[in-house]
């Protein structure tokens, strides 16, 4: 036994804190790998290697298939007939780095809106500078080429150059995967990139660069070439490894910028990220989506996204949209319907539900009045769309119409096939406005033209509400920039329309692609701008925005450096070093909270700066619950509109003077607030402001008013973590099944056994009761579950128990168990086991707070189970 303990805390010693947060955990190919070796020398060194691992493979009798040899990263991909063994076996050698297993990837979830039309990209071109930038400088992306890793390009469309191949816009390309492929399936590659059964990378191309020449609908940069990458079949997820393969082969063909509107919400060193990383800083840029997961709270980038090199970007909301109304006295009120289709008219009665406004669970119970041929408003809250449909239908109404209780527009999605009345979703604005008018006048008028109405969208230039919340775990900078991805117009395959309006992080991706390429374009062409300077022009040229209705800024955990600014990134003569301060948690501050920040003048003249500071909201991002254990992330953190909340910023000097072609440092201090009232994300800017030309620069910075190692990661309350077992004992055809909640993420997971005599000391892991980098749970979902079942066994030997020491940041190992929920929960397993004697013992579950030192037992959150019978 203490040889066990000490090849545990020997490889604990070694671990590395964790990188980054999941929301959910990924779904994997058990049978498949990605293996990263050591650093070699030479192409010929690798080669010699990858073929040495299949030598070998095959001496232990483990049949495998290469799925990918990667040539920028020292991997491959592989399948094997025995997982476990092969697992085992690859990370005994002494030339593997990192295994991974091998993830899917679902195509990403946006919103597909109502029908728009191309002034709503246009108006999106105008809030960041593009429309100037084209139409001023004559910047158009001509000459740069723009790689899309999505569900391929619908060439045909007449935007998008109407052919593929070398003299058409969609000149490279290739299909990794085939229609039929799922994720699930053998993939079958060939040469055509058409997207003709998706349209979400079709979408992502025309935002980037269309260009249609009937109705002259352009994109951000209407004259790249396109490369189309397609890694996803019609229906269903793909793997990482097919990413990282079109990855390679976008760079190989030359692109200059790669646009991927996808995550797997994996880690910083998540196979996708890695490659990433180092095709970014081998001069390919790579844009990222941040994340749809805004109703998840804090912490909820994905990958690629927190690669250290990619680019993440958050989503703003377009400032036009083109929407169908009802007209109410005169006054439009725009409205969505899931299937995009208008209400039937032309003319109606509205009837209040509640009179009150915002009634949280209004018509979630039977309706007792009459409104039969009307249609009923409802506030959203308290109960499902669905319930608050049929209620209406049951009560007469002809229709339902329901207005958000949160910012932005609502799209209400109803389920129910016994609901046959339309719904439509109003904004919570347009719902308070209209309610209002029908408690207080009794001559009501209501129209439902026909046309669509264009929208000045009051959450215009804004945080879209679904844009998934930073900070990545180790609290570095995520997202770094805004663009708009609410509402945006652009193309679609021809068969399924021509064009369409999409919302999501998706969206804005594309943008700053397209950004990119205009950017690169105007300071030398092709790879010329390094990738590190185009990244601090394109967030150091930003413009950060307001909370909305608030005059405090966003918080930089969800906004970055702001909405992208093209034109100033363009015509900027100031560099600035670092592009952002993450100032971690009060455990991590600099010393003296000093930070140097490095103005480079790109002029032929000497220049003056001044320098000045901008506090954003704070966002109290855990609270403490009379339901559990310790503090728990909020899915929706609540902003603190309060200077005692801010951090005070303190300059050396306000005003600098940088000689022509020169670079200067310049201290300065970030002190955190001194007495902040909760645990909560404070950020801000620092301003540096050019005298020649006015241009404002802004440096982000962000950090955590508490200490993330005292935050307890086990979500612990009367029902979590649970023990089930069938009988009243435990064996091998008998087993207990643990399932539980991380409430933050964990670095490391170790699940043992303990006897009824002593409970301290550890009787050896449960297999599979060891995992690293896992990522937290929705509390607030019963169904989102990790968990594992327990045949009365305990490890066999140090090797099997802790052989994990090289398994990269994953969750290998997880299994579905079938369950009543609509969600499953995800089991882990690992093989090598042995019986425990006849007895009564304890599972322990004992999981590392974040930063928290794997040598102090003290920094681990623990629980124990009743007792439990093994019966061998």
């Amino acid at each position: 036994m203490k040889r066990f303990q000490a090849a545990l805390l020997c490889l604990l010693v070694c671990l590395l804190n964790i990188s980054n947060v999941l929301s959910e955990s990924p779904k994997i190919i058990h049978n498949a790998f990605v293996i990263e070796f050591n650093h070699v020398p030479t192409k010929r060194h690798l080669s010699k290697r990858r073929n040495h691992l299949y030598k070998r493979l095959n001496n232990e009798n483990i049949k495998h298939l290469v799925r990918h040899e990667f040539k920028y990263m020292n991997a491959v991909s592989i399948e094997v007939d025995k997982p476990s063994h092969a697992l085992e076996y690859i990370q005994s050698l002494h030339d593997v780095k990192r295994v991974w297993p091998v993830s899917l990837v679902s195509k990403p979830a946006v919103q597909l809106e109502e029908d728009g039309d191309s002034g709503s990209l246009i108006a999106a071109n105008n809030m960041t500078g593009v429309y100037t930038v084209q139409n001023t400088l004559g910047l158009t992306g001509k000459g740069m080429k723009v790689g899309v890793i999505d569900t391929g390009i619908d060439y045909t469309h007449p935007a998008l150059g109407g052919c593929f191949g070398p003299s058409c816009r969609v000149a490279y390309g290739h299909d990794f995967v085939g229609d039929k492929y799922d994720g699930t399936n053998a993939n079958t590659e060939g040469p055509d990139p058409r997207d003709n059964c998706n349209g979400h990378g079709t979408h992502v191309a025309g935002i980037i660069g269309a260009r249609d020449p009937e109705s002259g609908f352009v994109g951000v940069a209407p004259d790249v070439t396109f490369g189309a990458y397609r890694i996803f079949g019609c229906t269903g997820s793909t793997a990482d490894d097919i990413i990282m393969k079109a990855m390679e082969m976008a760079f190989d063909d030359g692109m200059d910028i790669i646009n991927l509107s996808l995550g797997d919400q994996g880690w910083a060193e998540s196979p996708t990220a890695t490659l990433g990383n180092i095709l970014a800083e081998k001069g390919m840029a790579v844009s990222a989506a941040a994340g749809n997961a805004g109703d998840k709270g804090i912490f909820e980038v994905g990958a690629p996204a927190v690669g250290r090199r990619v680019v993440s970007v958050a989503s703003v909301d377009n400032s036009k949209v083109l929407e169908y109304a009802i007209v109410v006295n005169g006054e439009d009120f725009s409205y969505v319907t899931e299937s995009g289709k208008p209400l039937t008219g032309p003319s109606v009665s509205i009837v209040a539900t509640s009179k009150a406004p915002n009634t949280n669970g209004d018509a979630c119970q039977p309706l007792a009045m009459n409104i039969t041929g009307k249609y009923a408003l409802i506030s959203r809250g308290g109960c499902l769309f669905d319930e608050k449909a049929a209620n209406a239908q049951n009560a007469g109404a002809s229709g339902v119409i329901i207005y958000n209780n949160e910012v932005g527009q609502l799209t209400p999605a109803v389920h129910d096939s016994k609901i046959k009345i339309p719904v439509a979703g109003l904004s919570k604005d347009d719902g308070l406005q209209l309610l209002k008018i029908l408690t207080s006048s009794s001559d009501i008028k209501v129209e439902i033209p026909k046309e669509q109405h264009s929208f000045s969208l009051p959450t215009g230039g804004l945080i879209s509400t679904f844009s998934s919340w930073g900070l990545a775990a180790d609290l570095d900078i995520k997202p770094e920039i805004s663009a708009p991805g609410g509402q945006i117009f652009s193309t679609f395959p021809v068969a399924l329309g021509s064009y369409a309006t999409l919302s999501g992080t998706s969206m804005a991706c594309p943008h700053i692609s397209g950004i990119m390429a205009l950017i690169r374009m105007a300071r030398g062409g092709g790879r010329t701008l390094d990738t590190a300077t185009l990244r601090a022009l394109i967030m150091n040229n930003a413009k950060p925005f307001k909370v909305y209705q608030n005059d405090y800024l966003d918080s930089v955990a969800r906004q970055g450096a702001g909405l992208v600014n093209v034109e100033q990134a363009i015509n900027t003569q100031l560099l600035i070093e670092p592009q952002s301060i993450p100032l971690g948690d009060k455990s991590h501050l600099a010393s003296q909270d000093e930070y140097k920040i490095v103005l480079e003048n790109l002029g032929v003249e000497a220049a003056e700066f001044q320098l000045s500071h901008l506090a954003a909201a704070s966002v109290e991002a855990y609270k403490i619950t009379k339901y559990s254990q310790g503090s728990l992330p909020l899915n929706k953190p609540d902003y603190i509109f309060d200077p005692e909340s801010e951090a005070t910023v303190d300059f050396e000097t306000s005003t600098v003077t940088v000689p022509a072609k020169s670079k200067l440092d310049v201290k300065v201090k970030i002190h955190p607030p001194a007495l902040p009232s909760a645990l909560s994300i404070y950020s801000g800017y620092i301003v540096v402001q050019d005298s020649r030309n006015g241009y404002e620069s802004h440096i982000p910075y962000a950090g955590f008013t508490g200490s993330l190692s005292d935050i307890h990661v086990l979500f612990q309350n009367t029902t979590s973590p649970m023990v089930e077992i069938s009988d009243d004992f435990v064996s091998a055809t008998k087993p207990a099944t643990l399932h539980f909640q991380l409430a933050s993420a964990s670095a490391i997971v170790v699940i043992d056994v303990v006897s009824s005599a002593n409970t301290t000391q550890s009787l050896g892991m449960i297999p599979g009761g060891y995992e690293q980098f896992l990522g937290r749970n929705d509390v607030y979902d019963p169904k989102d579950l990790l968990g594992l079942e327990w045949y009365g066994t305990i490890a066999e030997s140090p090797e099997a128990a802790v052989s994990r020491n090289k398994l990269a940041p994953s969750l290998f190992g997880l299994e579905t168990l079938p369950t009543s929920t609509d969600k499953p929960m995800l089991m882990l397993n690992m093989p090598g086991t042995k019986p425990l004697p006849n007895g009564q013992y304890h599972i322990r579950v004992s999981a590392l707070r974040t930063y928290g030192n794997p040598k102090n037992p003290q920094d681990f959150d623990t629980w124990l189970s009743q007792l439990l019978e093994v019966r061998n």
